[in-house]
């Protein structure tokens, strides 16, 4: 039997992850909710500036129905989670930012609702799960987060060079596009880092970033060993983290790049080719590794770049966590 779906928070992870369970045989979305109106919605969707225009029949039926496909679908258009009060559904995925503690959703746990995602990092100890880090520690708890997108890019790729050789320090700059809380153009802004008031299509911009906090959280024996920060780039899509480790002891540098190249995962992908932010969009890995870029010093501090779609390769793995939850029970 399909598992139901609501998704809250249409913005860029949000439409994404709805394509996406269009084509999920176990899942069947039965509506979505945000406060701009349907109209809008539905154009979003169709016409996508990164990804292009959706190759299905979009229609309103009304402003709380759409069909997909011939496919119905609600539109709730809610300001809160009150609209829960009335469902019972298997899963609810929150991807508008906003609900970002558990103590949210436990007034609608069982009777409306029997699990929650979270597509960022929780404010609280909600229990956080990445693909190919931790998510054998899962134990049926019905709150959980998927944490973010360039920890989901760093941490399966940091889990397996532990593997290899025990890590002794990281540093990692995010080289990450522009995103949608920023300025189109230099105004003004209610945030607390000035420099986010800067337009970002045509600066560099640096920002602070939580994926040292967030890496630990399914990483622990990293904890107070990572570091990191972010420089906001004028590109639309794409992500590219340069990451510097420090092992604890000395490694064979060719048998270190041999390891990478035979890397065989699901998640992460050890790539040759000359890439560009261009040719990553649409990848679902959740990291990319760019051997070209592999670099050493004194044995053991190496240098390395991981690409990442963050957007859709963070809502690919949104969407196999959800799978695997349920094929837990």
């Amino acid at each position: 039997m399909r598992k139901s779906v609501i998704i809250n928070g249409l913005g860029r992870i949000g439409r994404t992850l709805f394509k996406l369970f269009l084509d999920k045989s176990s899942f069947k979305v039965i509506g979505v909710n945000d406060i701009y109106n349907i109209d809008e919605f539905l154009y979003l969707l169709k016409y996508d500036s990164i990804y292009g225009v959706l190759n299905k029949d979009i229609k309103k039926i009304d402003e709380n129905k759409f069909l997909v496909d011939n496919e119905e679908f609600y539109y709730y258009r809610s300001f809160d989670l009150s609209f829960l009060k009335n469902l019972s559904v298997d899963l609810f995925i929150e991807c508008s930012g906003i609900y970002n503690k558990s103590s949210f959703f436990i007034p609608f746990l069982d009777k409306n609702i029997k699990k929650v995602i979270l597509s960022f990092v929780p404010l609280d100890d909600t229990p956080v799960f990445i693909l190919g880090v931790n998510e054998r520690e899962y134990k049926n708890q019905k709150i959980i987060s998927n944490s973010s997108c360039t920890s989901n890019c760093l941490a399966p790729v940091l889990k397996l060079i532990n593997n290899f050789s025990s890590i002794l320090r990281v540093f990692a700059t995010t080289i990450h596009s522009y995103t949608s809380e920023q300025k189109l153009l230099d105004s003004k802004i209610s945030l607390s880092d000035i420099r986010r008031a800067r337009a970002s299509g045509i600066n560099i911009i640096p920002f602070t970033s939580g994926v040292a906090k967030a890496t630990q959280k399914v990483l622990p024996f990293l904890e107070n060993k990572i570091k990191g920060y972010s420089l906001r780039v004028p590109v639309n899509d794409v992500t590219i983290i340069d990451t510097v480790i420090e092992f604890e002891n000395s490694i064979d540098f060719n048998y270190f790049l041999d390891y990478l190249q035979r890397i065989s995962s699901k998640y992460v992908y050890a790539s040759s080719s000359p890439l560009v932010s261009q040719d990553v969009i649409g990848s679902s890995y959740s990291a990319i590794i760019d051997l070209s870029f592999v670099q050493i010093v004194d044995d053991n501090f190496i240098k390395l770049l991981l690409w990442q779609d963050n957007e859709f390769g963070y809502v690919s793995r949104l969407c196999e966590l959800s799978s695997f939850i349920f094929s837990l029970e």
